[in-house]
């Protein structure tokens, strides 16, 4: 398998993926998944790597405020 250019279409991916985290934080979520830093893996870890973080679930729903919390939650904004 040509690693190199897999990893470049799971990096894609990755990054095409609305997570809520920045590039460096995704980076930093493979890292973690890959147990070592990325100097001293090989290709085959890094797409493994990569394709573990995008097996975990996008929490995609909110939670809806009660008017109460949404007030309180305001307010405190405004705190100094």
């Amino acid at each position: 398998m040509n690693y190199v250019g897999n990893i470049y279409v799971k990096l894609h991916e990755v990054l095409k993926r609305q997570d809520g985290l920045s590039v460096g934080e995704k980076f930093f979520s493979i890292e973690k998944e890959l147990g070592a830093g990325f100097i001293l893996a090989d290709d085959q870890m890094i797409y493994e790597a990569i394709e573990r973080y995008l097996k975990h679930p996008i929490e995609e729903t909110d939670e809806p405020m009660e008017e109460v919390e949404f007030k309180e939650w305001v307010e405190s904004k405004f705190e100094n």
